[in-house]
């Protein structure tokens, strides 16, 4: 993945390793479900049933 970073007035792309992208991408799904489950949006049950359901429909999921 490519990010644009910016150091002073100089811009530039850096480009994450996929294991980067992957833990940057369950670190911040970990916070919105949190702030969900807090905020009393959803439970926890319902979000596993939601991730539960997207892997399904991505062909990813196992047991």
């Amino acid at each position: 993945m490519r990010v644009e970073t910016q150091k002073g007035t100089k811009k530039r792309f850096e480009t994450l390793k996929d294991t980067e992208d992957a833990e940057g991408a369950e670190s911040l799904q970990f916070a919105v479900d949190n702030i969900l489950i807090r905020a009393g949006i959803c439970t926890k049950k319902e979000l596993l049933a939601e991730m539960q359901l997207m892997r399904v429909k991505m062909g990813t999921w196992q047991n």
